[in-house]
């Protein structure tokens, strides 16, 4: 009769159970890796923005400014307008969805910003080239009046601002 090494045995099967619980030990460890550079990559980029009020073409009123340069210095108009400095007062109620049509008639770049709606196009890594237009979209949530401005170093030292009131609701 022939003896079997039984701890032979035996230990065979541990080594199974070793290398298995290796490769879930693993793979818990890739998942919370994963997890853990979502979390980093959401801290960075941080949560989605909220959607563009304008989804649609749904807005109450649209302005078209242009912007640019004259007489040396910088400025808004309207349309159909000349630019000059400030730029024109736009007027607006609380309540209202605005989407403004920015036109860059100058021949440099330029932005159009609105800091207290996030409201802007362009900035200064990525302005408004000469003759290109854009759109932008914000809520007028509340009221009072507010400065737009060029975003680009020294514009708006040079006159490009103007004011937009948000008036009461009608």
């Amino acid at each position: 009769m022939r003896k079997v090494d039984r701890s032979r045995k035996f230990s065979w099967k541990i080594e199974v159970a070793e290398m298995k619980t290796a490769r879930i030990t693993a793979k818990i460890a890739l998942l919370i890796a994963v997890a853990f550079i979502g979390a980093i990559a959401y801290l960075l980029v941080g949560p989605p923005s909220d959607p563009d009020p304008c989804v649609g073409g749904k807005h109450d009123v649209e302005i078209f400014i242009v912007g640019g340069e004259f007489d040396g210095m910088f400025g808004f108009g309207t349309h159909h307008e000349y630019i000059g400095s400030p730029g024109p007062n736009i007027h607006v109620k609380e309540g209202q969805i605005v989407r403004i049509v920015f036109r860059n008639t100058g021949a440099i770049p330029h932005t159009f910003l609105i800091l207290e709606f996030s409201a802007s196009v362009g900035d200064v890594n990525n302005p408004i080239l000469p003759g290109e237009e854009v759109v932008t979209c914000f809520v007028a949530d509340q009221g009072g009046p507010f400065s737009y401005q060029c975003s680009i170093p020294g514009h708006t030292e040079r006159g490009m601002y103007g004011t937009i009131t948000v008036g009461p609701k009608e």
